[in-house]
């Protein structure tokens, strides 16, 4: 085909909807003094297609501190699953009147990972609109801020529906030969601290605490103190990270209706 049938043959398609063609879209918006990462479902040329409108907020490890572009490959792919990811950082985690405007105060659903779950956890206690949880290989950070209450079971103002607790577990798998800790040894925060109903938990097998981030750091982190999968072909964590969103928008759909039995097994632990 020469340039110039395509050229004629595009525009023809695009008028008649003959396909639709995703773009990426991720943007910096102004609300006020304050700015938010939001990762959208890709555009598309389709006058059929309706977009619904999903938030989701995302609360990167280190108490929200760690920047969302080394979750960039997880996000994006998180949008593709047509949800819309916020991503909150520390500056905005506690203003909790800017997180019902950016979530246009609808059913959101919040998602943590690390130490980030905890961030999460707490905007549950202030947001009433909260319908999902999803903690990915939470750490329980209160031993170092809130140490007195380490081991008590937390209550939410506001339980969602349903939530999952999806781990990774090379994060908690010790080593003898050579001797090696892992990177979540003492301080995972387990579902039994959490008192909400309809709790479900998944493991992914042979992956590590910061398999989820972009290949260039979780590779960083794999030869320096969080072992991941072993077979560190980039691909094989591309795969792992359409896998992780694909298990959240699907159980984002199914919520406490979710059977773990129709769930893809292709990395979770049987």
């Amino acid at each position: 085909m020469n340039l110039k049938t395509i050229l004629f043959v595009l525009p023809q398609l695009l008028l008649t909807n003959a396909f639709s063609f995703p773009f990426n879209r991720v943007a910096l918006k102004q609300y006020g003094k304050n700015t938010v990462n939001i990762f959208e479902p890709p555009r598309r040329f389709d006058s059929n297609y309706i977009e619904e409108f999903e938030p989701c907020l995302f609360y990167t490890g280190g108490n929200s501190d760690i920047p969302c572009e080394i979750y960039g490959s997880l996000l994006t792919k998180l949008a593709k699953e047509n949800l819309t990811v916020l991503v909150i950082n520390s500056e905005i985690k506690n203003n909790y009147q800017l997180l019902k405007e950016i979530s246009e105060n609808k059913p959101i659903t919040v998602i943590g990972h690390s130490s980030g779950c905890m961030e999460a956890l707490n905007v549950c206690n202030n947001l009433d609109t909260v319908k999902n949880i999803i903690l990915l290989d939470p750490v329980d950070n209160r031993i170092l801020f809130d140490r007195e209450n380490y081991n008590t079971k937390i209550d939410l103002n506001y339980p969602s529906n349903s939530t999952l607790f999806l781990n990774a577990r090379k994060s908690y798998k010790w080593e003898y030969f050579p001797p090696k800790a892992p990177f979540i040894p003492f301080f995972q925060f387990h579902s039994e601290k959490l008192c909400v109903d309809n709790i479900k938990t998944m493991t992914a097998k042979d992956f590590g605490h910061a398999d989820i981030l972009d290949y260039k750091w979780g590779e960083f982190m794999h030869n320096s103190f969080a072992k991941g999968l072993e077979d560190r072909d980039v691909s094989k964590i591309d795969t792992y990270h359409t896998w992780v969103a694909s298990v959240i928008k699907h159980f984002i759909k199914s919520g406490e209706k979710l059977d773990l039995k129709t769930v893809n097994w292709t990395h979770r632990e049987r």
